[in-house]
């Protein structure tokens, strides 16, 4: 008896022993969210395997050829991927798979769910106000004086409070262009013509309370969700960019655009902060540089890319442009929304944003 109990205890010795050989060998463990995710990868770095940084966007397969910061993400992808040898591969998640809501990019992005994200700045307006400065309707009258903007000491400060607020580390703001106004119902000319409309924009409050200024009934709405209530009549419009409205076609739901140019959207390529301090160094100097050089081929490809879309939104609706006299009541009527955010934003931050633009305005 003693010898057949001797014999079973060291058969299951050796199936335990078995046992932890396979599941220790195996590449299909599954990493647990977060810092442990991040350490797990690092590991399996050292033995030459392929590490996924997985990114969910908001942009549409089908159309990200057609798009600057489309573009500037499809260089940074490959970039990362050639820089490293084939040992980081960015996975990029497209149509929103990973979450639509802001609530869940930032939520996934904080719990190790994934780990970088493309999201416009104006849906972090619940988590943080590093991005204040993007807030004003009408601040900026051109590409040129946002590009010095963002590269100078604003664009600092945003990144900056982006991480202290939230635990994202921006790498790259993208741009998506000047935002404009659609609508099924009429024509608009004049603030009066907002009016009474149930328009969609960011869930920003001080996003919220510029439309508001001009007379909208604003109805806040995930972007994945966008198109199903213009389509539906839960909002008879929206703003975006022009690149926004011709890739996500709501021009198929929409009769009219004018070019109110209130506001301009930049894009924010983010990973997060615990993640990007767990990398070695020399990666998290590649994802920086490639960060800014995604942002320099975004701003090449955008001007010509946005008048082309114009173009052909112009065969599809009916778009107003606007006179000078036209333009400034929009901007005055809009610019009673300031105050409140020129308050959350504090004046030491607004007097550094206001000296910047008057600055290269002048430039």
């Amino acid at each position: 008896m003693k010898r057949i109990i001797a014999i079973a205890l060291t058969i299951c010795m050796m199936l335990a022993i078995f046992a932890g050989c396979s599941s220790g060998s195996g590449n299909n463990a599954t990493a647990p969210a977060g810092s442990t995710a991040a350490s797990a990868q690092n590991a399996a770095a050292d033995n030459a395997e392929t590490i996924v940084i997985r990114v969910n966007s908001a942009i549409k397969s089908s159309t990200v050829e057609e798009t600057a910061n489309g573009l500037g993400i499809l260089q940074f992808v490959d970039k990362v991927r050639e820089r490293t040898d084939g040992k980081y591969e960015i996975k990029l998640f497209m149509d929103s798979q990973l979450g639509g809501s802001s609530e869940q990019v930032v939520g996934g992005l904080q719990s190790g769910a994934f780990e970088m994200c493309t999201l416009a700045l104006g849906s972090f307006g619940e988590y943080t106000n590093a991005f204040m400065p993007m807030n004003f309707p009408y601040m900026f009258s051109s590409e040129e004086v946002i590009h010095k903007v963002v590269d100078g000491e604003v664009g600092q400060r945003m990144r900056d409070d982006c991480i202290a607020d939230t635990g994202i580390r921006p790498l790259a703001f993208t741009e998506l262009g000047f935002r404009h106004m659609t609508n099924s119902k009429r024509v608009i000319k004049s603030p009066a013509d907002v009016k009474g409309l149930k328009i969609r924009t960011m869930n920003d409050p001080y996003q919220i309370s510029a439309m508001e200024s001009l007379g909208a009934a604003v109805t806040p709405t995930a972007y994945s969700e966008l198109f199903t209530a213009l389509q539906q009549g839960v909002v008879d419009g929206q703003e975006n960019p022009c690149q926004n409205i011709w890739t996500e076609k709501f021009y198929e739901v929409q009769d009219y655009m004018t070019l109110t140019k209130h506001t301009y959207t930049l894009q924010m390529l983010g990973i997060a902060e615990s993640y990007f301090q767990s990398l070695p160094v020399d990666v998290q100097e590649i994802l920086l540089e490639e960060g800014r050089n995604c942002e320099i081929r975004n701003r090449e490809e955008l001007e010509a890319i946005d008048n082309a879309q114009l173009e052909e939104l112009r065969k599809v609706m009916e778009v107003t442009e606007l006179t000078q006299e036209e333009f400034d009541a929009f901007r005055e009527a809009a610019s009673t929304s300031w105050g409140p955010a020129k308050e959350a934003m504090g004046e030491e931050y607004f007097n550094l944003l206001m000296s910047e633009v008057e600055k290269y305005e002048k430039e």
